[in-house]
């Protein structure tokens, strides 16, 4: 199984973002990430033998019971690369901290099962996805959204690669009760 794991993005946000982007989407030639596909990726696992998810789990379990509730926004455009040479084109985040922290704590413990850590973490919200780089792009849509999000659970989460794009279904879900 091919698993990631990531934070959910909230229905009304889906639909706040899609309204800020929607009638641009044909004047920029990407490929735009489905409205239900809407995530931040804390951790790609990549291929995964079913056998280690229950210990996956259960690791999961124990940080979602340590990890307080909490929130951020969803904030300017931005690119990697680099916004002069892009490829992806997200919405950074504010706020961000606690997602830095519970990225760190998942590399920590599924370290033992052979997941090398993520190089450089950086907590963004994909949108789009260029074939060919974009340089020195000027988005004329919303590039200051400000838009609220709360962050009270995080998805273990299976992709199939389809030829139309990748289909996501949650494995697992986990509620964060930390004080």
């Amino acid at each position: 199984m091919r698993l990631f794991i990531a934070v959910p993005i909230d229905d009304i946000n889906k639909e706040i973002i899609y309204k800020s982007i929607n009638n641009k989407i044909n004047l920029y030639k990407a490929k735009w990430v489905e409205k239900e596909n809407l995530h931040i990726t804390l951790k790609f696992l990549g291929e995964v033998n079913q056998n280690k998810i229950k210990l996956i789990n259960e690791k999961l379990n124990t940080l979602a019971n340590y990890t307080k509730i909490n929130s951020f926004f969803f904030t300017n455009l931005g690119g990697f690369p680099s916004d002069v040479y892009m490829r992806i084109l997200f919405f950074n985040i504010k706020n961000k901290e606690m997602l830095y922290a519970l990225s760190e704590k998942i590399n920590k413990e599924l370290e033992e099962f052979g997941f090398s850590a993520t190089d450089k973490f950086i907590p963004h919200l994909t949108i789009a996805r260029f074939k060919n780089p974009v340089r020195s792009p000027k988005f004329d849509f919303n590039n200051n959204l400000n838009l609220y999000q709360s962050f009270t659970r995080f998805l273990l989460m299976e992709s199939k690669l389809k030829a139309n794009g990748p289909d996501y279904s949650i494995i697992s879900e986990y509620l964060l009760k930390g004080e």
